[in-house]
């Protein structure tokens, strides 16, 4: 039992380390650099005082392909960042969950 808890517990903090640094050093940046792509396409198209849901350029009629295709690659990396995040979280629980049930006062 005890050898499983220690290998539950390494394999929790392996992957929200794992996952943060992925994110950090790929999925933020990439995103980073495609939303102010997407800002800057959006104001050369004079859409930057638009407010709504989601980026104009996905219903602007003088948007080209292009700029769609950037908002789709944006649109795919900020939910893939989404959700690497959400596994950092979750297995930084599962690691304190197990470190603190570890404990012994």
């Amino acid at each position: 039992w005890y050898q499983r808890r220690v290998r539950a517990t390494g394999t929790a903090l392996v992957a929200c380390v794992l996952s943060n640094v992925i994110n950090s050093l790929y999925f933020i940046p990439e995103t980073t650099k495609l939303m102010f792509d997407i800002h800057a396409r959006e104001a050369k198209l004079g859409l930057e005082d638009e407010v709504g849901v989601s980026s104009p350029l996905k219903r602007a009629e003088n948007a080209t392909d292009e700029d769609r295709k950037v908002l789709k690659k944006f649109n795919i990396n900020h939910g893939i960042s989404m959700l690497v995040s959400l596994v950092s979280v979750g297995s930084c629980g599962v690691y304190l969950y197990f470190v603190a049930k570890g404990l012994k006062f």
